[in-house]
């Protein structure tokens, strides 16, 4: 697996190739090459790149043509052009077409090394900036969503025999789209109910919506009571250690054979290492079961049928994480795009519209709301984010998600 900066080597002197992209790789770049620009919009098309290094003469396309080309997407990668000309002039010139900086030709390592690391810092820059407008517009569009929803329906003619109505609530109320349909529902009974002396006669379809969901708000309920003791009561934390954990995942997967034989999908949990039994850190041994419980179950909802769920501990000096990653099915085939990295966690958040009411548990839009608020308890950070795993050699690359939980170790 490979989460490193990703960069495209554009040159057609082969020897240069080949000694850029080594000492990419020695430093800690993923790194693909290219003897020319067509070459090199063909790794676009199936990878995302944050920088590109390209000479400017090359045969069949060149670096000219291939700056025109890139820079004008939305999403373009950085861009350095190595170069022979040290005139000033044509440097402005290169500059002004979209790329970044620029190497003279000898290349000089630590010159080389200084820039690429600038322009790296540049790309997270860029990247930064789209994630958090992208992520403005889906806020943006899930508010539009609600609001057009609520005046659609205030400003419909309801009637009791009006069925496509609540047909469309029942859909929509049984895929968990919030407290906010929940409420509707209630005023929809408020306003369709008709006095027949001492009683109330309702949409029997209605009847049924409030009734069958009953079991769901009672237990969104006791959701939220957990959610807001955890944010609220004092815990009790103890000292364990990483083969604590180790143990106590080897346990819950044991647990949870059956929810994981729904899809045919098995979990994989590393091995253990010597050591583990020296690494220490504070917790609360039920919450961290519930945290783990919620990840698990996530994965095994959202990813592909048959597919593994693989476990992977490690650590630093100051830190141990460890990150649970999944292959995502064919609904959510982008895993979690950037925009939501963030929005995952918000409450009543759901990525997807289906829901899968064979895992028990609540579909509502809180569970990862849940996990960073207890992992958060602990001093400690959640992540879920893509990742492409490039361990079977045997297969193309596949597109993982992986929810990476961290905590700080003790002393």
């Amino acid at each position: 697996m490979n989460n490193s900066p990703r960069i495209i080597v554009v040159e057609d002197n082969r020897s240069v190739r080949e000694m850029l992209s080594q000492y990419l790789t020695e430093l800690g770049y993923s790194v693909k090459s290219a003897e020319n620009g067509k070459v090199a919009l063909d790794i676009l098309k199936k990878y995302e790149v944050d920088l590109i290094i390209t000479d400017i003469k090359m045969p069949v396309l060149d670096g000219d043509e291939l700056i025109n080309i890139v820079s004008v997407r939305p999403d373009a990668p950085v861009i350095v052009v190595l170069t022979a000309h040290a005139d000033s002039d044509y440097i402005v010139e290169v500059m002004q077409k979209g790329a970044f900086d620029f190497i003279v030709k000898p290349i000089k390592k630590d010159d080389f090394k200084t820039r690429i690391e600038r322009a790296i810092k540049m790309s997270e820059l860029r990247r930064a900036e789209r994630i958090t407008q992208k992520e403005k517009v889906v806020r943006l569009e899930q508010q539009l969503e609600w609001h057009r929803f609520h005046e659609k329906l205030m400003n419909k003619q309801v009637e009791t025999d009006n069925a496509g109505l609540f047909e469309n609530l029942h859909r929509s109320l049984s895929q968990g789209s919030g407290i906010g349909t929940m409420i509707t529902l209630f005023e929809l009974l408020l306003m369709t109910a008709k006095k027949k002396g001492d009683h109330y006669e309702i949409d029997g379809i209605l009847f049924e919506q409030i009734k069958n969901n009953n079991s769901t708000v009672n237990r969104a309920i006791t959701v939220f009571a957990e959610v807001d003791s955890v944010l609220t009561q004092t815990l009790n934390l103890e000292t364990v250690s990483v083969l604590d954990i180790y143990k106590m995942i080897s346990e819950r997967i044991e647990i949870m054979d059956a929810q994981s034989k729904i899809r045919k999908n098995r979990i994989i949990l590393c091995e253990p290492k010597e050591g583990w039994s020296n690494l220490k850190l504070k917790i609360t041994r039920d919450l961290m079961i519930k945290a783990v419980d919620e990840i698990i179950l996530n994965a095994l909802k959202y990813s592909k049928i048959e597919s593994p769920i693989t476990i992977i501990f490690e650590h630093s000096s100051d830190s141990f994480s460890v990150s649970i990653l999944n292959t995502p099915r064919n609904e959510c085939r982008e895993g979690v795009p950037m925009e939501y990295e963030n929005l995952v966690f918000e409450p009543f958040f759901r990525l997807v519209k289906f829901i899968q009411d064979e895992y028990e548990t609540l579909d509502y839009g809180l569970g990862l709301t849940y996990v960073e608020r207890i992992i958060n308890r602990f001093n400690g950070r959640v992540r879920l984010f893509n990742i492409t795993d490039f361990s079977d050699i045997k297969s193309s690359n596949t597109l993982k998600v992986s929810c990476m939980v961290t905590i700080p170790l003790t002393c």
